[in-house]
């Protein structure tokens, strides 16, 4: 007698956007990420991941980023209330993918049931999202950011 064993090997699906707390419990502090990770911008050219040149259309697709995620989230039913205060840093690979969308809420703006939902809506975004101007390198964009309905 022969015994098929089916063996299902689970699919892990890494979270990519969370609060900058939950990034440091899993080990990845502003600080070693901001090692690994090249500025998108900066003054400083030999620390930036773009030329100057290109300092304007990288700001304007940063923008455009939010604008789809404000849109997505809209889109999908998700209902921010009031005013919602938040610091955003965007960790991307090489290829414009998102690594993580780290943000930290203005303490009392958000509870942490519209936190978790937020978060799923915005890992279910990063999946079908790329930066679309391209660089060699691994680069961080953040903002300060106020999201509304």
């Amino acid at each position: 007698m022969f015994f098929v064993l089916s063996k299902s090997t689970p699919v892990y699906c890494q979270k990519k956007g969370m609060t900058f707390a939950e990034a440091a419990k899993n080990g990845n502090t502003l600080q070693h990420l901001d090692s690994i990770y090249l500025s998108g911008v900066h003054i400083d050219t030999t620390k930036a991941a773009f030329s100057r040149v290109l300092y304007d259309s990288v700001h304007q697709e940063y923008i455009s980023l939010l604008k789809s995620l404000g849109k997505y989230l809209s889109e999908n039913g998700f209902k921010w209330g009031n005013k919602t205060q938040c610091f955003n840093k965007i960790y991307f690979a090489k290829t414009g993918d998102i690594d993580y969308f780290l943000n930290n809420f203005t303490p009392g703006q958000i509870d942490s049931a519209k936190v978790k939902e937020f978060e799923n809506h915005l890992n279910e975004f990063i999946k079908g999202y790329k930066f679309p101007i391209a660089t060699t390198k691994k680069f961080t964009l953040c903002s300060s950011v106020i999201y509304k309905d």
